[in-house]
């Protein structure tokens, strides 16, 4: 492959790969609900088949995605788009859902605008941005008649954001999935990439009172006020758990505890109450648990319900309740793989760095559907990478955006592993 020649040939695509991520952010895919998978494949699909790829949409049963417990709406639709020719294979994933855009914004989070070489929206980041890319990769390996050293199939999926049971998950039982998995959210454009990602467990803690009104408050019961016991517990075992360390070292973000990755435990939801003069019957604490690849989900479980424990002693709550769901399993690769080498020398030739220059492996504690692909397929072979960089890591932020070079590059990169 003439290395020199194939990327020019993709920097003189960066326009067509800004207008398309703009279109992509165009079509609001926030999950909750997730509405939208049907027309997000929709616009992909033909340029997939311009392409050369063979397109199958596969679809989660609804017996399936309506037992997680959120809001859900519409048809699951995943993408699997695939060049066969009888070559090891290799997959290439993205999913297509962003998370709500939120508050903040200063342009408007679904409009894809392109300004100064960056194109802004909800998704440009995580990890719609990531798309254009591989279809691009895809297209100029057909118009240069380039031969991939791979059967390649790109998946793009539905509700990572959600986990539990996502998109990825579904496919991966079903067999579409084939190590290596270039996993495009797993990196960035720099010289780093994600080794391990931390696990997630939600855990609900439901204080039940007696309702009365706020001018009898002596004949009722406070939920509110009798979970404090409850909150004091969790604080005492959140400031024991986030002095743990893992085997992985951490990602250098200003303010990281640690120079080893580090749980995380927040307590990050409470309700209570529906009305001033009434003494609140029902008052709920959801925590979000960040557990190391080092710890076992029980554990973190068990702890928590632990400390609950504690609380009934304390607390005068008619019932103290805790319900938990594993949101996200914990993830890592071997960062030793001849796919991860093969990667990085992509990485040094697309951003001109110098050949000797080493990369380094930090772990995170945001979690991935990549875990249910790893425990599904016994796994680890994997390559992390993205449109992220030190600057742009804006994911689920107001103002997420792109820019359109480090689009430029992954799509770079993807071609020089995928071509010999």
């Amino acid at each position: 492959m003439d290395v020199e020649m194939v990327f020019k040939a993709v920097e003189e695509k960066a326009d067509l790969l800004a207008k398309m991520l703009s279109d992509i952010i165009r079509i609001d895919t926030s999950v909750p609900p997730g509405r939208n998978y049907p027309e997000l494949v929709g616009f992909i699909e033909p340029l997939l088949e311009r392409a050369g790829l063979r397109n199958e949409r596969v679809i989660v049963p609804e017996e399936v995605w309506r037992k997680i417990p959120l809001p859900l709406e519409g048809e699951r639709v995943n993408l699997v788009a695939s060049m066969d020719s009888g070559k090891p294979p290799v997959s290439i994933y993205a999913h297509m859902d962003v998370v709500p855009a939120g508050v903040g914004w200063t342009v408007e989070p679904f409009a894809g605008k392109i300004e100064d070489g960056e194109v802004y929206g909800r998704g440009a980041v995580d990890m719609k941005g990531t798309i254009p890319p591989a279809v691009v990769a895809m297209e100029v390996i057909g118009e240069l008649g380039l031969e991939p050293r791979f059967d390649v199939r790109l998946l793009f999926c539905t509700d990572e954001e959600i986990g539990i049971d996502p998109g990825a998950a579904y496919l991966a039982r079903e067999g579409y999935f084939k190590p290596p998995v270039i996993h495009l959210e797993g990196g960035g454009q720099g010289p780093a990439m994600i080794a391990a990602n931390a696990g997630s467990l939600k855990a609900t803690i439901t204080a039940v009172g007696r309702e009365v009104h706020s001018g009898l408050s002596f004949m009722g019961i406070n939920a509110l006020e009798e979970m404090l016991p409850v909150v004091q517990e969790l604080m005492e075992l959140k400031r024991m758990v986030e002095l743990r360390e893992s085997s992985f070292s951490s990602f250098p973000f200003p303010g990281v505890p640690s120079d080893k990755l580090t749980p995380t435990f927040n307590l990050n939801i409470m309700t209570a109450g529906e009305k001033l003069n009434i003494v609140p019957g029902e008052a709920e604490l959801q925590i979000d648990r960040r557990f190391l690849p080092e710890e076992k989900v029980e554990d973190a479980q068990a702890e928590i319900e632990a400390a609950v424990d504690r609380a009934r002693g304390i607390s005068k709550a008619e019932r103290l309740d805790a319900e938990f769901v594993t949101i996200y399993l914990p993830h890592s690769i071997d960062t030793h793989s001849p796919h991860v080498e093969r990667w990085n020398e992509g990485v040094r030739l697309a951003l001109g760095l110098p050949a000797d220059l080493d990369f380094i492996y930090p772990g995170t504690t945001g979690a991935t559907d990549m875990s249910f692909v790893k425990d599904i397929l016994k796994t680890d072979q994997f390559v992390g990478t993205g449109v992220m960089d030190l600057e742009h890591t804006g994911a689920h932020q107001a103002d997420e955006c792109v820019p359109v070079k480090n689009m430029v590059h992954l799509c770079q990169e993807l071609i020089y592993f995928l071509v010999d």
